[in-house]
């Protein structure tokens, strides 16, 4: 088997897992539904956490197996503080599985198991069968991309932060900044579609959700760009842009014998992000760059036996010139 056939196999279960598990567990394995106090949104109590990738609360069918993605979690959770000190215990855990899947995994996560990696996967896919051509981005717009992506981050951080901070409230900042994060993120209008649901459409009643909704709208046209573009979404994404922090020092790493390397430029020519990383690093043996989503289409291509590998600490997973092993 290739890498591409093992990614497309981890693609697929973990898409069934985060967007249908819920309703499985349910269904065939005897788990309980409970009503949670936000309304009468149903959850199932087998796993009542969030993934560092997208595993949107909105999905459906309901009840949905993971309460939401990481970067929700991370940054409307801790309101609660605001209401209830007694729930610290409730909120940290999660909270530290997240990091803890961080500092495993890093963004193999974003190339392996993001339902939104994956549907943009099958955008390229289609792209390719239709013969649509494929803009290449030059590397000063990658830059800047990478700058408004870090931004948008930080600015997340921000409004959340702005609501529990009393000093902030002087900026005009209240209530309705909670769950910034769901408000603009195009899982959110995509998900439902797969249960055959409307999503919840983006509402207009005042200035600030209005503001929220039309950056919403804005980041689903991003997303649908994945068309024309691969993973136009995955360049700007705040789930992404906090697991890259953590792609260096992650257990999962990518690795690199310079001496082996003969600049034949297939590892750049093939990367869906445009990363020049691989091919440029010729001191590191480490070359887990926080732009890559360890995909793994470098080490696949890659002609040089070995001079690529993919590892989990020191233990080799793949390397190049796998296909003839």
């Amino acid at each position: 088997m290739k890498i591409k056939h093992w990614r497309t196999g981890f693609q697929i279960f973990f898409f069934i897992l985060i967007i249908y598990g819920g309703f499985l567990a349910v269904e065939f394995l005897g788990a309980e539904k409970e009503t949670v106090a936000r309304g009468t949104e149903a959850s199932v109590n087998v796993v009542d956490s969030s993934l560092p990738i997208h595993s949107c609360r909105y999905n459906q069918p309901k009840p949905a197996l993971f309460e939401g993605c990481g970067i929700r979690y991370l940054l409307d959770r801790p309101l609660y503080f605001k209401f209830n000190r007694n729930i610290w215990l409730g909120i940290t855990i999660p909270i530290l599985v997240i990091l803890i899947f961080c500092f495993l995994f890093g963004r193999f996560m974003c190339g392996w198991m993001c339902p939104l990696g994956f549907t943009s996967d099958i955008f390229d896919s289609a792209r390719r069968k239709l013969k649509i051509s494929h803009p290449k981005l030059s590397q000063k717009t990658i830059k800047k991309v990478k700058i408004f992506k870090y931004s948008l981050l930080l600015a997340l951080i921000f409004f959340s932060l702005a609501v529990i901070i009393p000093f902030a409230h002087g900026i005009y900042m209240t209530k309705n900044f909670f769950e910034t994060a769901c408000s603009i993120c195009p899982a959110k209008l995509i998900f439902p579609l797969f249960g055959a649901k409307l999503p919840t459409f983006p509402t207009f009643m005042n200035v600030i959700t209005s503001i929220l909704s039309t950056i919403g709208l804005i980041f689903l046209g991003i997303y649908l760009a994945g068309l024309a573009i691969t993973r136009a979404w995955c360049r700007i994404c705040p789930n992404g842009a906090f697991i890259s922090l953590f792609n260096k020092g992650a257990i999962m790493n990518k690795t690199k014998d310079s001496l082996k390397c003969t600049k034949c430029g297939i590892c750049k020519r093939v990367c869906p992000m445009n990363n020049e990383y691989v091919y440029k690093e010729k001191k590191l043996t480490t070359i887990s760059d926080k732009e890559c989503i360890m995909c793994f289409k470098c080490v696949e291509n890659c002609p040089e036996k070995d001079c690529l590998k993919v590892k989990f600490g020191n233990k080799k997973i793949f390397s190049s010139n796998f296909k003839q092993k």
